[in-house]
C-alpha cells in the first residue's frame, strides 16, 4: 500500500535524482575529457583531484575520502619513488572516477525500480477471473446446510469418563466463564491481539498499518481497551455488521482458501475472546485434574501398592462403575491407576487433555486399557516418554498460537511442520534401532476442507457438553453464522468456521482432541497430527488398522469427510495394509516412501513452479518480481524443510529442487543477465554500456541492491552442515523399560532431533571492519533496531562485499536524501513474505 504522501514524496525525490543524475553523467563526462587534455601524467593527476572533490549530490561529496594529496601534488620531483606514489594515485582516481559514473547509475536505477514498484503499488490491484470463480467455489458449500447433521454420541465416552472424576465439572465451566468474562480487559490482552493482526499475513495491508498505529500510540490503545471492556460486558449484543463481511481468497500450501476482511474493532475483540476462551479451557483442565488428583492421593496414599489393593482402592473410590459400561470403567481405571507413579499435574493426560504416551512396542503383556499390572514408572526428564510427551506438548503450544503448518510464522520460533517431520523421523530411527526387522506402519489421514466443513451444530454441541452458559452460546452461534458481502449481496455462513481465527482454532482443535482420544480408546499407536492432518504410527497390523477404523467411524458420525487423494500409507519392513491408503503419505512437498526414507513430491514440485512462473509473468514491477521470487525461496525453504537432516537422498532432492526452480523461473540464462536486459531496455536505454556488477543484485534492497535472494548460499551452507552431522548412536543394550526409564535411550532420541544451520564465514580482520560499519549504517537507519548481522548476510557482505567495493568504492553508496528510503522501511514493516525471518536470514539482523 503506498498512500499520497508516500506517493507525493516519492515523485518529489526521484524527480530530483534523475535531474541530479544527468548532471552528475555530464560533470563525469566533463572531467573524463578534461583529464585526457592534460599532457602530463602530473596534470592529469591534479585535474582528477581537484574535479573529482568537487562533484556532489545533494550537498554531499561523492568522494569524500580523495583527499590529502596536496603535498604530493605541490612538491613534485623527479623522485623514482615520487613517480611511483604519482602513477599509483593516478590509477586509484581513475577508478574512482569509474566508480562515481557507475553509483551516478546505480542510484538512478534503485530510484528508478522504486518508483516503479511504488506506481505498482498504488494501482488498484483487480481481482482475477480465476481468484473470483474460485471465491464463488469457496462461498457455495458454506452457505448451504450440511446434508447429513452430525451426531454428537461420538463424545460420549470422553465426557462420560470426564463426569465419573468431575460430576460438578459442568459447574466448574460456568464458574471460570463468569469469572473471566467479567473481568475488565487488559492492554497486554488487546496489544497480544494487536500484535497477532499486525503480524497475519492473510489480512490487508490497511488493517496492518491500523493495529501497528494503535500499538505505537498508548493513548489510543487505552481508548480501545476501554472500547473494548464495554463490548465485553454487553456481549449478549455482540453482532456482526449488518452490511456484512468482506472476504477474500487467496493460495495457501497450493490450495485456494477463504479469508475474512473484519474492520480493525471487530478483528480484535474476537481476538481478545480467542485468548480468553483458551484461558478457560486450559483452567478447565487443570481444575479436574486438580480434583482427581486429590482423590487419587487419598486413595493411593502409599507409593508402592499391589494390583490387588488398586483394584480395591478404585471400586471403593467409584460404586458407580458397576452401572457403566465396561469400557469406560477401564478407561477411569487405566487413568486412576497411572496417576499413582505420575505427576500429579499431567495424571489425567491420558483420557482428558494430553493423552498418554503408549509403548507401542511393549510386547511383554497385551494391551489392555484395564490392568491390573503395576502401573508405569516413568522417568519424566530424560526417558524417550518424557522427550516424546515434551515434543508433542510443543507442537501444540505451537498449534495455539499460530494457523497453518507454520508456513508464515518466524523459523526463528518453533515450526509446527518441522517439529511434526521430527517426531516422525524420531520413530522411525527409534524403530530402526531397537527392532531393525520388524514392521512400522504409517499411515497420514488428511480431513477434507476442515474448517469449512465443521458442523455448527457440531461444534455448538460440544461446547453445551461442557455446560457453557447460555449467554456465550449464543455469542458462538452469531460468530458462526457471519453474514458474508458476496455478488452485491449478503450471504448468511450456514456451517463451517473461519480461517486462521482464534476462536476458531479453540473450536477446531476441541473436535480434534477428541478424535485423538477416539482413537487412543481402542488402538495401541502414536498419533502426530498438525491441526487436521493425522499421522498414526504402530507397530503391527491390527493396531493399525482398529486405528484407522476408528478414525472413519468418528469422522461418519461427526460429519467430516476423509480427503483420500490426500491421504497415505507405507509399512517399513513388511506390507503395506491393502485396506490402508494406497499413496505414500505427504506432508506439504514432503513424502515417506516404503523404505522409510524420505523424497521430494515431484508432482506437487511442478504444479508449484508452474504456478509461480504464471504469476511473477503478470508482475510488470521488476521489485516486486523480485520481491515473489524470494518469497517463493522462502515458502519453498519451508516446504522442502531444508534445515532437517532427514538423509542423503532427501538433502540431494531439496537442492535439485531449489536449483530446478531457479531456473525454471529465470530460464538457462539465469537470474541476474535476465535482470540486467531488463533494466537496460527500461530505464538505462538500449545503448547503455553500463555494466551493473552481480553483487548488486544480491545486495540488500535496503542498502540500495537488488535484494534478490542467493539459492546457492542457502543449499550450500545446509551441505556442510549436513556432512558434519553424525547420526546418533543407539545404546547397545535395551532392558525392559528402555522407553519409561533408560536415560541412554532418552538421549538417542532427543538427538534425532536436530536442525542444521547456516554455517558462519571463516572472519578476517579487513571484512569483519567492513561489516561492523555495515552493521552501524544499520542502527542508524533503523533507530537502533539492527545491532547484528544474520549468517545468511554475513555471507553476501564476504562473497559480493569485496566486488561491491571495487566496482562502488564503498558500502555507502545509496544516497539517502534523494532516494524515498521510507517506503523501503515501511516494505519492510508491512509485510513478512520478502524477508527470510530465521536464524540464517535476517529478522532484527536483517541489513539497512
Amino acid at each position: 500500500m503506498v498512500t499520497k504522501s508516500d506517493h507525493f514524496i516519492t515523485q518529489m525525490k526521484l524527480r530530483e535524482l534523475r535531474e541530479q543524475r544527468t548532471k552528475l553523467l555530464l560533470a563525469y563526462e566533463t572531467l573524463y575529457q578534461q583529464i585526457n587534455q592534460q599532457a602530463s601524467e602530473t596534470g592529469q593527476l591534479r585535474g582528477l583531484y581537484d574535479g573529482l572533490r568537487q562533484i556532489q549530490l545533494a550537498r554531499h561529496s561523492l568522494h569524500p575520502d580523495i583527499a590529502n594529496l596536496e603535498p604530493l601534488l605541490s612538491n613534485i620531483t623527479a623522485d623514482q619513488a615520487a613517480q611511483e606514489t604519482l602513477s599509483f594515485w593516478h590509477t586509484r582516481l581513475e577508478q574512482e572516477l569509474a566508480n562515481g559514473q557507475l553509483r551516478a547509475e546505480i542510484v538512478y536505477t534503485f530510484g528508478a525500480l522504486l518508483e516503479e514498484w511504488a506506481h505498482y503499488q498504488a494501482e488498484p490491484h483487480k481481482i482475477s477471473s480465476e481468484q473470483a470463480e474460485q471465491q464463488a467455489a469457496l462461498i457455495a458449500p458454506i452457505t448451504q446446510t450440511a446434508p447429513n447433521g452430525p451426531d454428537d454420541a461420538a463424545f460420549d465416552p470422553f465426557f462420560s469418563i470426564l463426569h465419573l472424576i468431575d460430576p460438578d465439572f459442568p459447574a466448574t465451566m460456568r464458574k471460570l466463564v463468569a469469572e473471566s468474562m467479567a473481568q475488565s480487559v487488559e492492554q497486554a490482552e488487546v496489544k497480544t491481539a494487536l500484535q497477532w493482526i499486525a503480524g497475519d499475513e492473510h489480512r490487508s495491508v490497511s488493517i496492518h498499518l491500523q493495529a501497528q498505529a494503535f500499538l505505537n500510540d498508548p493513548v489510543m490503545l487505552k481508548e480501545l481497551t476501554d472500547a473494548l471492556t464495554i463490548q465485553l460486558a454487553h456481549i449478549e449484543e455482540w453482532a456482526w455488521p449488518q452490511d456484512g463481511i468482506p472476504a477474500h481468497s487467496t493460495q495457501v500450501n497450493q490450495k485456494w482458501r477463504l479469508f475474512l476482511d473484519e474492520d480493525l474493532p471487530t478483528a480484535s475483540f474476537l481476538a481478545v475472546l480467542g485468548q480468553r476462551w483458551r484461558l478457560i479451557f486450559k483452567q478447565f483442565s487443570a481444575q479436574v485434574r486438580g480434583k482427581a488428583s486429590d482423590q487419587v492421593r487419598q486413595a493411593f496414599p502409599h507409593e508402592n501398592i499391589v494390583a490387588y489393593q488398586a483394584t480395591q482402592q478404585f471400586q471403593e473410590a467409584f460404586p458407580q462403575t458397576s452401572v457403566i459400561n465396561q469400557e469406560t470403567a477401564q478407561q477411569l481405571f487405566r487413568a486412576w491407576s497411572g496417576a499413582t507413579h505420575r505427576n500429579t499435574s499431567s495424571w489425567l493426560a491420558s483420557d482428558v487433555d494430553e493423552h498418554e504416551e503408549i509403548d507401542i512396542w511393549d510386547e511383554a503383556r497385551e494391551y489392555r486399557p484395564f490392568t491390573f499390572e503395576k502401573p508405569r514408572l516413568i522417568n519424566y526428564y530424560t526417558s524417550i516418554t518424557a522427550k516424546r510427551m515434551q515434543y508433542k506438548q510443543s507442537l501444540r503450544e505451537i498449534e495455539r498460537f499460530r494457523s497453518g503448518y507454520g508456513m508464515g510464522q518466524n523459523q526463528n520460533e518453533p515450526n509446527s511442520m518441522f517439529t511434526t517431520l521430527q517426531l516422525i523421523n524420531a520413530e522411525i530411527m527409534l524403530a530402526r534401532a531397537a527392532f531393525p526387522n520388524k514392521p512400522l506402519h504409517i499411515f497420514k489421514v488428511d480431513l477434507k476442507d476442515y474448517y469449512p466443513n465443521i458442523s455448527h451444530e457440531l461444534a455448538l454441541a460440544l461446547l453445551q457438553r461442557y455446560d457453557v452458559p447460555q449467554t456465550h452460546l449464543n455469542f458462538f452461534r452469531t460468530f458462526l453464522a457471519i453474514p458474508l458481502q458476496h455478488n452485491g449481496e449478503v450471504v448468511r455462513v450456514q456451517r463451517g468456521i473461519p480461517n486462521a481465527r482464534e476462536l476458531s482454532d479453540l473450536l477446531g482443535e476441541q473436535v480434534l482432541r477428541l478424535l485423538d482420544y477416539t482413537v487412543y480408546r481402542v488402538a495401541r499407536v502414536q498419533i502426530v497430527r498438525i491441526f487436521d492432518d493425522i499421522c498414526v504410527i504402530a507397530a503391527s497390523a491390527e493396531e493399525a488398522r482398529k486405528a484407522w477404523q476408528a478414525i472413519q467411524s468418528f469422522c461418519q458420525a461427526s460429519g467430516l469427510t476423509i480427503n483420500r487423494e490426500k491421504c497415505g500409507s507405507i509399512c517399513i519392513n513388511g506390507e503395506r495394509l491393502p485396506d490402508l491408503p494406497a499413496t505414500q503419505p505427504e506432508w506439504l512437498m514432503v513424502t515417506l516412501d516404503q523404505d522409510g526414507q524420505w523424497n521430494i513430491n515431484q508432482p506437487a514440485f511442478t504444479r508449484y513452479v508452474q504456478q509461480a512462473r504464471q504469476e511473477m509473468a503478470q508482475i510488470p514491477s521488476l521489485l516486486s518480481q523480485i520481491e515473489r521470487y524470494n518469497a517463493h525461496i522462502l515458502h519453498l525453504s519451508k516446504l522442502l524443510a531444508p534445515q532437517l537432516p532427514l538423509g542423503e537422498r532427501h538433502r540431494k532432492s531439496v537442492n535439485t529442487a531449489l536449483q530446478e526452480f531457479h531456473r525454471m523461473v529465470f530460464g538457462e540464462q539465469g537470474a541476474v543477465e535476465i535482470l540486467r536486459q531488463t533494466i537496460r531496455e527500461r530505464f538505462l536505454g538500449r545503448s547503455s554500456s553500463t555494466h551493473l556488477p552481480e553483487a548488486w543484485f544480491y545486495w540488500p534492497i535496503t542498502a540500495g541492491g537488488a535484494g534478490l535472494y542467493q539459492v546457492n548460499l542457502l543449499t550450500s551452507g545446509y551441505d556442510k552442515q549436513f556432512a558434519d552431522y553424525r547420526q546418533p548412536k543407539p545404546p547397545e543394550t535395551r532392558p525392559t523399560d528402555w522407553q519409561d526409564q533408560s536415560v541412554e535411550w532418552g538421549h538417542f532420541y532427543d538427538a534425532c532431533f536436530s536442525y542444521l544451520h547456516l554455517t558462519e564465514p571463516a572472519s578476517n580482520q579487513v571484512m569483519e571492519t567492513l561489516v561492523a560499519d555495515f552493521i552501524q549504517r544499520g542502527a542508524e537507519l533503523s533507530a537502533g533496531r539492527q545491532t547484528g548481522l544474520a549468517s545468511y548476510w554475513r555471507w553476501i557482505l564476504y562473497l559480493y562485499g569485496p566486488q561491491i567495493l571495487a566496482h562502488l568504492g564503498t558500502f555507502r553508496f545509496l544516497i539517502t536524501e534523494l532516494v524515498p528510503l521510507q517506503l523501503i522501511m515501511r516494505r519492510y514493516r508491512q509485510t513478512n513474505i520478502d524477508e527470510i525471518d530465521s536464524d540464517e536470514v535476517g529478522n532484527d539482523d536483517h541489513p539497512f
